[in-house]
């Protein structure tokens, strides 16, 4: 079984994925749920995920800040980020972040 953690600021859109993710029975489970970067950097300082999924926009830390932990914590792990398509710069220096790391 794989771990996930989601992180949004939006309840509504954790609750989805996080049911989404344990009702297909595909061999992940949601062992946690964020609603700030800032709370998702203090569970993986002391939990090992498989696989984070963020929002890209978060209030307290920035989801490039996250990744940054997350690769330092979780080597050879992924995350995947959401956002909307008005926002291009960040999801391109997201994509150099992660093509460096892996």
């Amino acid at each position: 079984m794989f771990s996930v953690i989601v992180v949004d600021d939006e309840m509504m859109i954790r609750t989805s994925i996080s049911a989404f993710i344990n009702n297909c029975d595909v061999g992940f489970e949601v062992v946690g749920t964020f609603r700030d970067g800032s709370d998702a950097i203090k569970y993986l300082e002391e939990n090992n995920v498989d696989l984070v999924i963020s929002d890209i926009r978060m209030v307290q830390v920035s989801v490039l800040t996250l990744l940054n932990i997350f690769t330092k914590t979780s080597l050879g792990r992924k995350l995947f980020y959401l956002a909307d398509m008005q926002i291009l710069n960040t999801p391109k220096r997201l994509l150099n972040t992660t093509s460096k790391n892996t």
